[in-house]
C-alpha cells in the first residue's frame, strides 16, 4: 500500500529562486569578475607598449649607430669629414686639472714701419679684447695677430717661470681691425673678447664733435658734474655685427644745453636721440662709417653664420650632398681669414722661456746706499 501520510510544511519561508533572474542579479553576475579582467587587459597593454618601445629604440640605434654623435673627423664618412675651419667653431679645451695661458703677439704696420708687442693672458677673450683695442688705437693699416696656447698643471701669470708648458700655435689672423674682429668672432672662445674691445672714433670725427658741441654750449664746471641737474651727453657709433660699438662721452651740460647739443649731433651725423637708459644721460645713436673692405668682412662673417645654421638644420644621413656643398663653401670662407693647425702638436717649453718672451723685464733696482761721486 502506498503511504499517504501528510507531512506538514515548515511555516518559515523557503530560500529558493524560481523563474528568470532579475536585472539586479544579472548586473551582480557581470561585475563579479571585472577586477580580474581589468588587470589582465592592463598587463597585456603594458607588455605591448614595452615591446613597441624596445623596437623603436633598436631601430634608431641601427640607423644612427650605438655610439652618440661625434665630432671626430675620422669617425665620420669620408664625404662628411669635418674640416678644421667649418664645423669646429670651438677650439680644444685643456683638461679639467690643468690651466691655460694665452700668449699674444701683435704686429702693427703703418707708413712708419712695424711694431711688435707681446703679452700673456689668462683667457682668450682677454687676449682678444686687448689685441683689438691696441690695434685700433695704433691706427695701423695692417695688423697681424698670433695666439699661442701654453698649458700647464699649475699655470699662472705670477708663477709662469715655474715648471714646463705644452705650447702650440692656435690662431693667426692678418688684416684691418675690422677684418680680424670678424675673423676672431667666428671662434666661440674669442667672440666675447671681440665684443669687449673698444674701438676709438677717428681723430677727424672727434675734432668735429668737439667743435660742434663747443659752438652750441659750454660744459659745466668739473665741480658740478655730480649735480642732479647735470646731464651727460654721449655719442654711440653703431657698427654691424660682430663689430663692437663705440660710446663716446661728449661732456656734461645743464639739462637745456644737453638737449641742444644732442639735437645738433643727431642732425649732423644723421642719428637719433635714444631713450635715456639711465638717469642724467642723453645718448645719440648713429651709424659709424666703415670701409668697403670692412663691409666685405662683415658680409663674410654673416654668411659663415648662415652656413653653420643651415648645416646644423640638415640631416647628416639624408642630406649628405647638401652638407658637402655647404661645408665646402664654409671652409673656403673660413680659410680665407683664419690660419690654424688642424691637429696642433704641443711643444714642451720651459716657463722661463715663456716669461722671457711675453713678460717685461723687471726694472733694475737702484741701490740708494751706493756712494755717489762728490
Amino acid at each position: 500500500m502506498t503511504d499517504r501520510t501528510i507531512v506538514p510544511l515548515d511555516p518559515r519561508p523557503i530560500d529558493c529562486f524560481c523563474g528568470p533572474p532579475t536585472d539586479v542579479g544579472r548586473l551582480a553576475a557581470l561585475l563579479h569578475g571585472w577586477p580580474l579582467v581589468f588587470m589582465t587587459v592592463a598587463a597585456i597593454a603594458f607588455c605591448v607598449l614595452t615591446v613597441l618601445l624596445i623596437a623603436t629604440v633598436a631601430e634608431q640605434r641601427r640607423e644612427h649607430g650605438h655610439e652618440p654623435a661625434t665630432t671626430d673627423p675620422q669617425a665620420l664618412p669620408e664625404n662628411l669629414a669635418m674640416t678644421d675651419h667649418s664645423h669646429r667653431a670651438a677650439l680644444p679645451h685643456p683638461t679639467a686639472d690643468s690651466s691655460t695661458l694665452i700668449g699674444l703677439d701683435v704686429t702693427t704696420l703703418d707708413a712708419a714701419g712695424s711694431i711688435s708687442v707681446g703679452r700673456l693672458f689668462r683667457s682668450r677673450s682677454a687676449a682678444t679684447a686687448f689685441a683689438l683695442t691696441h690695434a685700433a688705437q695704433s691706427w695701423a693699416t695692417l695688423v697681424s695677430l698670433d695666439f699661442t696656447v701654453f698649458e700647464c698643471d699649475t699655470a699662472s701669470v705670477d708663477s709662469a717661470s715655474e715648471g714646463m708648458f705644452c705650447a702650440w700655435d692656435e690662431v693667426s689672423v692678418t688684416g684691418s681691425v675690422a677684418e680680424i674682429a670678424c675673423a676672431l668672432a667666428i671662434l666661440d672662445e674669442y667672440r666675447l673678447g671681440v665684443r669687449r674691445a673698444r674701438l676709438p672714433l677717428p681723430a677727424g670725427l672727434t675734432a668735429e664733435i668737439s667743435t660742434l658741441s663747443n659752438a652750441v654750449a659750454s660744459p659745466v664746471h668739473p665741480s658740478r658734474v655730480d649735480d642732479p641737474a647735470t646731464v651727460e651727453v654721449r655719442l654711440c657709433s653703431i657698427r654691424p655685427e660682430p663689430l663692437p660699438h663705440t660710446r663716446t662721452s661728449i661732456g656734461f651740460y645743464g639739462s637745456d644745453d644737453a638737449e641742444r647739443v644732442a639735437g645738433v649731433l643727431a642732425y649732423r651725423f644723421g642719428g637719433d636721440i635714444a631713450p635715456a637708459t639711465e638717469r642724467g644721460c642723453i645718448q645719440v645713436d648713429h651709424s659709424a662709417d666703415i670701409s668697403d673692405s670692412d663691409r666685405a668682412a662683415v658680409a663674410r662673417y654673416t654668411r659663415i653664420v648662415e652656413l653653420r645654421a643651415n648645416i646644423a638644420a640638415l640631416d647628416p644621413r639624408r642630406d649628405i650632398a647638401a652638407i658637402t656643398r655647404l661645408d665646402g663653401e664654409l671652409d673656403t670662407l673660413c680659410s680665407a681669414v683664419l690660419h690654424r693647425r688642424s691637429t696642433p702638436s704641443p711643444t714642451p717649453v720651459a716657463g722661463t722661456d715663456v716669461v722671457r718672451r711675453y713678460l717685461p723685464a723687471p726694472v733694475p733696482h737702484i741701490d740708494s746706499t751706493e756712494e755717489r761721486p762728490r
